[in-house]
């Protein structure tokens, strides 16, 4: 009977450090200006943003089926912002992250109600969290645990990728009315090239590749985003565009050099 005691002591205290280990931080993620990224009003809009998108593409179980990619996203972004923020010092921010990981094994395993209840969930957080509560939760997050490059790059950013021909064309006269989008697009960016960092590859680079050129491309994506936001925010056309090209021209690189065909 001891024994068996003992080996179910034993079972136990091994799930709990596994557990703990998904959780744990990720060590690539050594970026100092977390709060550069995104900054206090430009993270409330964007988490307010992806909440109303959730909201809608939960409303109904019919909605759920419809939009399980994009609820995926979505929620993606939300672990994304909030790791960042949390890491930002935000610490508020960690709840949000939690149950931003929830939702998305919801969705994954394509279970709406629970979704639904999730969510629920996650706007009372919201609104507490806006209030000056302190929300719970603890520590750092390994976000490349339980986010997929595919989703980001297939979904997250698809649309931003789309438009960036369109920004880069914009005029001096068009750049006015454009820029509150682009800057949230850009700020988008910058957060999602966190992530990019995170799923840094173990192995199977290609030739003449190495984890040092994944990471350069990463930070060159969050300096590019970073600069065209900040152009965008101070209305300056001019340098939006060109932080705009190297942003284009540095994915460009990215691409051609790390595509591959599965996640």
């Amino acid at each position: 009977m001891n024994r068996l005691r003992i080996i179910a002591l034993t079972c136990t205290i091994l799930v709990t450090l596994a557990v703990s280990l998904g959780a744990s931080a990720d060590s690539k993620l050594d970026i100092t200006n977390w709060k550069e990224i995104l900054p206090d009003a430009v993270y409330t809009k964007m988490v307010d943003d992806s909440v109303k998108n959730l909201n809608s593409y939960t409303a109904s179980a019919s909605q759920f089926n419809q939009n399980g990619r994009k609820i995926q996203s979505e929620a993606t972004n939300l672990i994304v912002y909030a790791e960042i923020a949390n890491r930002g010092g935000r610490t508020s921010a960690i709840e949000l992250r939690d149950q931003a990981v929830a939702l998305l094994e919801a969705a994954k395993a394509k279970k709406g109600e629970e979704a639904q209840r999730i969510m629920k969930g996650v706007v009372s957080l919201v609104k507490k969290t806006a209030n000056g509560s302190p929300g719970g939760g603890t520590g750092e997050y390994d976000i490349a645990k339980v986010t997929t490059m595919k989703i980001i790059m297939d979904v997250s950013l698809k649309e931003i990728d789309k438009n960036l021909t369109a920004y880069k064309r914009l005029t001096a006269a068009s750049f006015p009315a454009k820029a509150e989008e682009v800057k949230y697009a850009m700020y988008k960016v910058a957060a999602m090239s966190v992530a990019t960092t995170a799923h840094l590859p173990t192995a199977d680079f290609p030739p003449g590749k190495t984890a040092k050129d994944w990471l350069a491309s990463a930070e060159d994506m969050r300096k590019h985003s970073l600069a065209a936001a900040a152009a965008a925010t101070a209305k300056k056309p001019a340098e939006f565009k060109k932080a705009v090209n190297d942003l284009s021209a540095s994915c460009s690189k990215c691409h051609d050099d790390f595509r591959v065909q599965k996640d």
